[in-house]
């Protein structure tokens, strides 16, 4: 038997089995001021084609190799190190949205700047021919919370301003999403209702040349956070604060997000086929428009977006705590590739090679998965060991007994116990005892008196070929 294969098994058992229970609290990486970021507050972040990870924070625009973090901030050449909203374009050029103005990362690392937003910040869209729209907020009346605005498109680094009908531009809003290649503006009119005692929202799909619009209605509850999506020729998914909506011809009615879920931001959404990762106060849940299903994926609060990367990576960017990756997670339960196999807290896993697999729980309860006839459910105080061998047989105690299959062979209590062929070791206060399998039934001899081979109080004890480590105070 190669013994350092044994241990090595076991420690990848042992892993594998807890991975549910730390899934959330353990990442593959965890990067932060700590390893090359400027902050711990991240608003968002993309992968480019050409496979870097780009992430905003309000001390400036992080590029990631896989192996380091490139800077950029205003001195290089962007309006402002703190910006809100990143785009990337087919060119692989990174669109910047600041309350200064837009910035543009060239894939040459060259910096321009477009415009000036004038402290406020509207939708941020770009379509499929890398044109970008944004709105800046000319004058705003604060009795009636209503603004004056101009909407604007950068098209081949050029900012031209569109000449939309009046009623377009006086509205509390500007530009939501553009899908596909319809050039659909999203604008919205904030009213106050009487009977319901809210904010009472009339939106608009509309053309970019006007020869359209699609009139619908619902309840935002005083913010305004709405995302956009086509599920098909005929259906359109809103998402706002605290309601959703899918929209067409037979269907038109606005839902409450379940668990009180608010959503906090717009944008930062990403989709997988028919389901949807939106981010929450309490943080991301899927949406399967087929189904109409919410799920929690990943439950932690201050998440600002969500990446799955070429490598179906799943990053996550927060406020306060960087980011973090995760490796094989699972885009469709949020957690490893792995089957769930107990309920109770899992003290202790052993097993030999492909041939057995044992479990203790919290309830000193030992059983094999790959047996479900074989279980034991000992007397003992506490379960602090667990070992088996190539023989099928399992070896468990603790403080007051040791079992053999089940079978107490000895009512005194030890610490630790190692296995390897037909030898076997065992720790307590007063020492080590060594003995041959073939001795058990006469161990319980020792008892009373608890002879020791190796006098001292051990904790620990490895046995290999031909030596042995123990661990003392």
């Amino acid at each position: 038997m190669n013994f350092f294969y044994f241990l090595q098994s076991q420690f990848i058992l042992i892993i594998l089995f807890f991975i549910p229970i730390i899934i959330y609290s353990q990442t593959d990486n965890y990067y932060n001021i700590k390893n090359g970021l400027p902050s711990n507050n991240v608003y968002n972040i993309k992968q480019d084609k050409r496979g870097f990870i780009w992430a905003t924070t309000d001390k400036g625009v992080v590029r990631y190799d896989g192996k380091s973090f490139k800077l950029y901030t205003v001195d290089h050449g962007l309006a402002s190190n703190d910006n809100f909203a990143m785009l990337i374009d087919s060119k692989d050029n990174v669109w910047l949205y600041s309350f200064r103005a837009i910035s543009k990362i060239e894939n040459n690392n060259d910096c321009k700047i477009f415009g000036s937003t004038k402290s406020y910040f509207s939708h941020f869209v770009l379509n499929s021919n890398d044109e970008l729209y944004y709105s800046v907020l000319d004058s705003l009346n604060q009795r009636t919370n209503l603004g004056y605005y101009s909407h604007f498109i950068i098209k081949d680094d050029k900012t031209l301003k569109l000449d939309l009908p009046s009623d377009f531009r006086y509205r509390y809003g500007g530009f939501g999403q553009i899908l596909k290649d319809k050039y659909f503006i999203f604008f919205y009119n904030k009213q106050k209702s009487k009977v319901l005692n809210c904010q009472y929202t009339s939106s608009y799909f509309v053309s970019l040349d006007s020869s359209f619009r699609i009139n619908f209605d619902f309840l935002l509850n005083n913010k305004i956070t709405i995302d956009l999506f086509e599920f098909n020729e005929e259906s359109i998914a809103a998402f706002s604060y605290r309601n959703y909506i899918i929209l067409n011809k037979n269907y038109n009615l606005a839902k409450i997000y379940p668990q009180n879920l608010e959503k906090i931001a717009s944008g930062n959404t990403v989709r997988v086929g028919q389901k949807l990762y939106l981010i929450f106060n309490k943080g991301i849940y899927t949406y399967n428009i087929e189904t109409d299903e919410w799920f929690p994926f990943f439950e932690l609060p201050k998440v600002t977006s969500m990446l799955i990367d070429s490598e179906k990576n799943v990053w996550v960017s927060t406020m306060g705590n960087g980011l973090m990756k995760y490796v094989n997670l699972d885009v469709k339960t949020g957690k490893e590739y792995i089957v769930k196999i107990a309920s109770d807290a899992v003290k202790k896993v052993s097993g030999y090679n492909d041939q057995s697999l044992w479990i203790a729980n919290s309830r000193n309860k030992v059983f094999d998965l790959n047996n479900s006839r074989k279980w034991y459910s000992p007397d003992l105080i506490d379960l602090r060991f667990l070992e088996t061998d190539q023989y099928g047989d399992v070896y468990f105690g603790g403080s007051n007994a040791v079992y053999k299959n089940g079978k107490v062979f000895s009512n005194f209590g030890f610490k630790a116990m190692d296995i390897i062929q037909d030898s076997i070791a065992l720790t307590t206060s007063f020492g080590v005892n060594f003995l041959n399998k073939k001795d058990l039934n006469s161990f319980k001899g020792y008892d009373n008196r608890q002879l020791t081979d190796i006098k001292g109080r051990m904790y620990a004890i490895l046995l290999l070929q031909g030596k042995f480590y123990s661990g003392n105070q």
